[in-house]
């Protein structure tokens, strides 16, 4: 089985969670500027993934590898910071299944 990662390609950090249960105060980890991450296995599923960003920082996020995105990008603004939510299904990734892209989950710049 391939780990999924979660990468991140701009040019500021942002941190990340995955939350499986609703309100949960999961704390967020830091995702630093073209910096990647491992998903951990107890963190598969049908998840929330949420990534706080800097004020005024727009991001994309892109899906690879078969995940299932049920809901696009919500944004909680609050005075500091901004959050991005997903609600996907994110499940262990077969080596076959694997195709050009490395990253299950990528962050890059929005073409404006």
């Amino acid at each position: 089985m391939s780990d999924r990662t979660i990468k991140n390609d701009l040019d500021f950090a942002v941190e990340f969670r995955l939350v499986k249960e609703s309100g949960s105060n999961k704390p967020f980890k830091e995702l630093g500027s073209h910096d990647g991450a491992l998903i951990p296995k107890e963190d598969l599923g049908h998840v929330r993934l949420d990534f706080k960003t800097p004020k005024n920082k727009d991001i994309e996020t892109v899906f690879s590898n078969y995940i299932q995105v049920h809901t696009a990008s919500t944004i909680q603004s609050k005075p500091d910071y901004d959050i991005y939510s997903y609600h996907i299904i994110i499940c262990e990734l077969n080596d076959d299944w694997v195709g050009d892209d490395d990253e299950d989950v990528e962050l890059i710049e929005p073409n404006v």
